[in-house]
């Protein structure tokens, strides 16, 4: 510049073809509504700069800035240590060894042969933990003792083998907790709970595991004995929170209410292999008791500072959980659950639920949507069997909004006035909410599973087609 400074350094850049580069983009929920139209080719100094791992700490998400540019962001996706290096999956995260090394080795041996002269085998394309893991399966304690031990004294996390440490372990547990491979997730948290008992974490995660495979009174066994193990465990704590907040035994059961309901995109259609349904004619909850939801959550909302948007990262929603919102709101919504949404649900999903008190409540919110903030949510499935959302306002007083059902024949889209019930199995189903694009939406969302004594009683189904 004329001035005598020192030419910046130049930095290393990659011309990342489109369809790589989207493809990777893409394989994040938050980022998939960005990318349904687009294609091309994109120059990421970001994508370039951040090493592979198949257990990856960060993963690249498109964001539209106020000028509606698309920018790329390096984003954490759990708390990560000092000193350990960022690094992002270059490949689908979801395939198997076999395919994840053949893919490396296609994509970046050529180069490494070039400016080595070496050849590198497949085998040799990735070294993670989780490859690492994956070739040679679970450590034995002593081995793991030593690298343990090793790791101590040298404080340089020095491999004595390919055995991974308890801290690797949970990463490639919780990566195949949500790639829903949870035989091989639980057996990974067993075998650290062996190592060390007061691990939390591990206690949480096996019966996170057990829980989605629909074992709910053998979960919460699970982590009770947890909470005797490791007493300052945040995350069990929690779970003992909601277990005492959600305690509908003592309420009063109402006189059986018929409702009526409608099979959401399988009328007179194709069968279809998970439902959905919506409540038609008289409203589920009647407009004065939504009103006074909608003002007890704004209430509560204020005491606590606004409403919370970081309780959920992969689905993020502008929310507040139910049972710390308030007794009044809490005693409402458990007496609602018991005497109309649990009696709804065994009308429509008959052969998943005997009873009402089968139904138990894993997570319930309120949600706020505004065109101005929270819009929409990207498609995703639910932590739950069954999810059910309930329409606490008007729909004119909004525009857009309502829940996409993307494996359902024709995708069609909930949106249901005032007071009533969408529910569907939100374990199983993909489904999105739509934008809105103008006022505010407040919904209150459920995530609910049955408690099965005999394991389950799926093998009965009848598919319910309305209600009468």
């Amino acid at each position: 510049d004329g001035q005598g400074s020192s030419p910046q350094p130049q930095r290393d850049c990659a011309l990342v073809g489109g369809e790589a580069l989207l493809t990777e983009l893409a394989d994040t929920e938050a980022n998939r509504y960005l990318f349904e139209q687009w294609n091309g080719v994109a120059v990421s100094c970001i994508t370039a700069a951040l090493k592979h791992s198949c257990i990856p700490n960060c993963h690249v998400e498109a964001r539209q800035n106020a000028a509606g540019a698309l920018v790329l962001h390096a984003v954490a996706l759990r708390d990560i240590p000092g000193g350990e290096q960022l690094t992002v999956c270059k490949v689908p995260v979801g395939l198997p060894l076999r395919e994840r090394s053949a893919l490396l080795h296609q994509r970046w041996s050529p180069k490494f042969t070039r400016l080595t002269g070496r050849r590198v085998s497949p085998r040799d394309s990735c070294r993670c933990p989780r490859c690492a893991f994956e070739r040679s399966g679970l450590p034995t304690n002593e081995r793991l003792d030593q690298k343990q031990e090793a790791k101590r004294k040298t404080g340089s996390g020095q491999k004595l083998s390919h055995d991974a440490t308890i801290y690797e372990l949970k990463l490639i547990a919780n990566q195949a907790q949500e790639l829903q491979r949870f035989h091989v997730a639980a057996d990974i948290y067993k075998h650290i709970i062996n190592i060390a008992q007061n691990d939390g974490e591990a206690w949480h995660g096996l019966g996170v595991c057990e829980l989605s495979e629909g074992r709910w009174k053998i979960a919460h066994q699970t982590w009770a004995r947890g909470v005797v193990q490791a007493p300052t465990n945040e995350l069990l704590g929690l779970i003992q929170a909601k277990v005492a907040a959600y305690d509908l035994d003592n309420l009063i059961t109402a006189p059986g209410r018929k409702f009526l309901f409608h099979s959401i995109g399988a009328e007179d259609g194709p069968t279809i292999k998970h439902s959905a349904f919506q409540t038609h004619g008289q409203p589920v909850l009647a407009k004065e008791e939504c009103d006074n939801v909608i003002e007890l959550a704004e209430r509560a909302a204020e005491s606590r500072g606004g409403w919370t948007t970081s309780r959920h990262y992969s689905v993020p929603t502008t929310d507040l959980d139910i049972h710390r919102s308030g007794h009044e709101l809490l005693r409402w919504f458990n007496q609602t659950c018991k005497q109309k949404f649990f009696p709804l649900l065994q009308q429509q999903f008959g052969w998943k639920i005997r009873q009402p008190g089968d139904v138990k409540i894993h997570d319930a919110f309120i949600v706020k949507y505004s065109a101005n903030a929270q819009r929409a949510l990207p498609i995703h499935t639910d932590e739950s069997e069954l999810s059910l959302t309930v329409a606490l306002n008007n729909s004119a007083e909004y525009e857009g909004g309502g829940t996409r059902f993307e494996d359902l024949p024709g995708k069609p889209i909930a949106r249901p006035d005032i007071g009533h019930v969408v529910s569907f199995e939100g374990g199983q189903m993909p489904h999105a909410a739509q934008p809105i694009t103008g006022g505010l939406r407040y919904v209150i969302a459920a995530f609910l599973y049955v408690d099965r004594d005999d394991g389950g009683v799926e093998a009965s189904r009848t598919s319910a087609k309305g209600g009468s």
